[in-house]
């Protein structure tokens, strides 16, 4: 659990005010003068360790969250592939891809992240297995190529397949489906890699 620091200013009375004081050997020093009114809190390794603690447990929560959805989704579909799973088992496995996404969606929220939405329509005249659904997004903020693109089906005439994510660059990419269905509705949320 991080342990939140309360960061200080050193205030003194006169502000901002510091003695001379010669070292005698060519040099000065400046020390704070004045009544200290509030003690500043310490700009120290014990401070910024904590910070650099915290970033390092973030980035490896976030690691391990889009893990967890990257191994849920594979599982899903590797699952399918035997043709002998149940319903039952189907539905948990959606249901963990859903927790794994609200996860990733609310680490976002409370880190501040700025996330685009956006939603288009796909189609495909091609008889399967062709497939010519895949259209470019432009994106509306240019970013970082290490954007996360979370993608929900709300509307399809046929089987979907698997929703692709692919050519990412900093002004757009590509999204398609693999099956042959011959139109699916996709809302997508793109997260992350906005550039300084």
């Amino acid at each position: 659990m991080y342990n939140r620091t309360y960061w200080l200013n050193h205030i003194t009375d006169p502000n901002n005010c510091f003695k001379i004081i010669d070292n005698k050997d060519g040099t000065v020093s400046l020390v704070r003068a004045g009544t200290i009114l509030q003690q500043g809190t310490y700009q120290d390794q014990d401070h910024f360790n904590q910070i650099e603690e915290m970033l390092f447990a973030l980035a490896v929560s976030t690691g391990v969250i889009l893990n967890h959805t990257r191994q849920n989704a594979w599982t899903i579909e590797s699952e399918i592939d035997k043709n002998t799973i149940s319903l039952t088992n189907i539905n948990e496995l959606l249901s963990a891809l859903d927790i794994s996404t609200r996860l990733l969606l609310n680490h976002t929220r409370q880190n501040a992240w700025e996330i685009e939405k956006g939603s288009i329509t796909l189609t495909n005249s091609e008889m399967f297995p062709f497939n010519n659904s895949q259209k470019t997004i432009v994106l509306k903020k240019a970013r970082e190529n290490d954007y996360i693109v979370v993608c929900d089906v709300t509307s399809f005439a046929g089987n979907v397949g698997e929703i692709v994510v692919t050519d990412r660059l900093v002004n757009g990419f590509k999204l398609g489906y693999t099956g042959s269905a011959k139109s699916v509705s996709i809302n997508y949320q793109v997260i992350g890699g906005l550039m300084k």
